[in-house]
């Protein structure tokens, strides 16, 4: 893969990167390794993990998730539930809301399946997909900072 970025008089040539590469943070500098990531977003569309919002960023979470952006919002604990957002999901009639944090054993201050108390967390919406057959809406949620 070729990309060539251009910043007024300068020009940036990225070749054969992967930015999901897991090695990067170590043989690039970090202005590099955000740049990979941003291209590689604006190449597919989709957001990459890793990166930091801005405080204007950041919406109160308030029941409704949209792919791509930041919330803050309260994460519960129990035995029962593991981890869950407060408030409930706003959803349609009939359907049923599964929601994963891929990198939830990042943060060992999160205990999801055991009860306590519960935390303020800042997190960005990775994906969201729907099974119309089985009425599921499914969510994978990264989460950037425990507050």
């Amino acid at each position: 893969m070729e990309t060539t970025v251009i910043f007024g008089n300068k020009t940036i040539l990225l070749r054969n990167y992967d930015a999901w590469f897991p090695d990067n943070k170590e043989h690039y500098p970090a202005p590099v390794v955000l740049l990979m990531h941003l291209v590689a977003e604006l190449r597919t569309g989709q957001p990459l993990p890793g990166l930091a919002p801005k405080e204007a960023e950041i919406l109160e979470y308030t029941g409704t998730l949209e792919v791509g952006k930041y919330y803050r919002a309260t994460a519960n604990f129990s035995s029962d539930h593991g981890m869950t957002l407060a408030p409930l999901l706003k959803l349609p009639a009939r359907h049923t809301v599964s929601y994963g944090f891929p990198n939830v054993r990042d943060f060992p201050q999160l205990t999801p399946g055991k009860d306590s108390p519960a935390r303020k967390i800042v997190f960005r919406v990775l994906e969201k997909e729907v099974t119309s057959s089985l009425k599921l809406i499914t969510f994978s949620l990264e989460i950037v900072r425990v507050e």
